[in-house]
C-alpha cells in the first residue's frame, strides 16, 4: 500500500486500513437499490483545455449534461456555445479553478442535492487533497460530507469509488469515503472522472460505477446502461 506525500493537505499516510473496506460496508448495508428510472445523460470529464469543435452535440438528444471535472474555463464556454446551461449540473475536478462553474453561472452540485424529476443527484467534487488551493478534501472531510450529505440516486464524482477495477497510482486510486456513502445510502449508479478511463463496472453491492472520460452520451434505464461515445475534434 501507499503513503501519501508528505505535504500532502491529508493527515492520513496509511490507507491500509481500508484494503478490506467494502466487505465491512456490504455485511453493514446490504444490497445497493436497483435503478427504476430512465435518463439520457451527456457526461463531459477531464478535457483540460482540449476542445475545439463540439458542433456534434447540437444534434443530441439528452436530459441532464454532467460535468465531472478537469475542465477548463475555455472548454466551459465552447460547451456553452452547443449545450443549454439550464441542463448542466457539475462538480469540480482537482485540475479546476474554483470558480470554473461559478463564473457561468453552472449549477455546482458538489456536497448538495439537485432533482431532476424524481431523481436526485448528489456530488463529491476533486480527489484526495494533495496540495493546496485544489478543489478536493481531507480524507477526514470526505468522510464528513460522504456521511452528512443527503441520499441521491446518482452520485457524481471526479474520483472512483476506492480502488475501483484496479489502481494506478497513489494519486488515482480513489477515494473511501466515495465508497462509505455509496453503501451507506446503497445508490445505485456513480458517474466519475478523474482517471482517464471508460468503464462500467459494479461495487460488491451492485452499485453501478460508470468511469467516463471526455464525452459521452449515457443511457439509463431499469434494464440496461448503454454508453456511446461522442467523436469531436480536439
Amino acid at each position: 500500500m501507499f503513503n501519501i506525500r508528505k505535504n500532502s493537505q491529508t493527515k492520513y499516510t496509511d490507507f491500509k486500513k481500508y484494503d478490506n473496506y467494502e466487505k465491512k460496508l456490504y455485511r453493514k448495508y446490504g444490497d445497493a437499490d436497483s435503478i427504476d428510472f430512465n435518463i439520457e445523460l451527456l457526461t463531459i470529464a477531464d478535457t483540460h483545455n482540449t476542445i475545439k469543435d463540439i458542433s456534434p452535440l447540437k444534434n443530441i438528444k439528452y436530459d441532464i449534461c454532467v460535468l465531472l471535472g478537469d475542465i477548463s474555463k475555455q472548454d466551459i464556454q465552447e460547451i456553452l456555445k452547443f449545450v443549454d446551461i439550464s441542463k448542466i449540473i457539475g462538480i469540480l475536478g482537482n485540475h479546476d479553478e474554483k470558480d470554473n462553474l461559478l463564473k457561468y453561472n453552472i449549477c455546482n452540485v458538489n456536497d448538495t442535492i439537485f432533482q431532476f424529476n424524481d431523481i436526485k443527484f448528489a456530488g463529491i467534487e476533486g480527489c484526495i487533497k494533495y496540495k493546496e488551493n485544489q478543489p478536493g478534501y481531507s480524507l477526514a472531510k470526505s468522510f464528513k460530507i460522504s456521511n452528512e450529505l443527503e441520499k441521491a440516486d446518482i452520485l457524481l464524482t471526479h474520483t472512483i469509488p476506492y480502488q475501483f477495477m484496479g489502481t494506478l497510482n497513489e494519486f488515482h486510486i480513489g477515494n473511501p469515503a466515495i465508497t462509505n456513502y455509496l453503501y451507506k445510502n446503497k445508490c445505485p449508479l456513480n458517474l466519475c472522472g478523474h482517471n482517464h478511463n471508460e468503464k462500467l463496472g459494479t461495487l460488491k453491492n451492485g452499485t453501478n460505477v460508470i468511469e467516463t472520460y471526455m464525452i459521452n452520451l449515457i443511457s439509463v434505464s431499469p434494464k440496461n446502461i448503454k454508453i456511446q461515445k461522442i467523436e469531436t475534434s480536439s
